[in-house]
């Protein structure tokens, strides 16, 4: 009986160290997955970001970022583009105008250059009529 005894307090007492091994391992195990865990976490932000002008973005906010700005400027090209339009079409009138403008003053020249020519000749005509008479 002291015999069993004995062989079932060595058992228990290495069923315990086994079980005592057993809990550490499992401990090591928690802990190897918990930092394996954290580690994938790290390597997934840091795979999903980047640093940009010294800030850590997240490439939505990143993506989201830059299309606005393209956005902007397309549509600041978009108005810039529209008013030299509408300049370029007000240029085109005013020389058009200018150039009408220019006609009519050398047809007012011309004709009034033609008056005054005539009346300088029709001047001389009655000056010499007179000198005559």
């Amino acid at each position: 009986m002291l015999d069993s005894i004995m062989e079932a307090r060595l058992e228990i007492a290495t069923l315990n160290s086994l079980l005592a091994e057993r809990d550490f391992q499992i401990e090591t195990l928690n802990s190897d997955l918990s930092r394996t865990k954290n580690e994938r976490d790290q390597a997934i932000r840091n795979k999903d970001s980047f640093s940009f002008l010294g800030f850590q973005l997240n490439k939505v906010a990143y993506n989201t970022i830059m299309w606005l700005i393209v956005l902007g400027l397309a549509a600041v090209a978009t108005i810039m583009f529209l008013l030299f339009k509408r300049s370029h079409t007000v240029t085109v009138h005013v020389k058009n105008e200018l150039e009408t403008t220019q006609h009519e003053f050398d047809d007012y020249r011309k004709s009034a250059r033609e008056k005054y020519e005539k009346l300088v000749v029709s001047h001389h005509n009655e000056i010499m009529k007179l000198k005559q008479s």
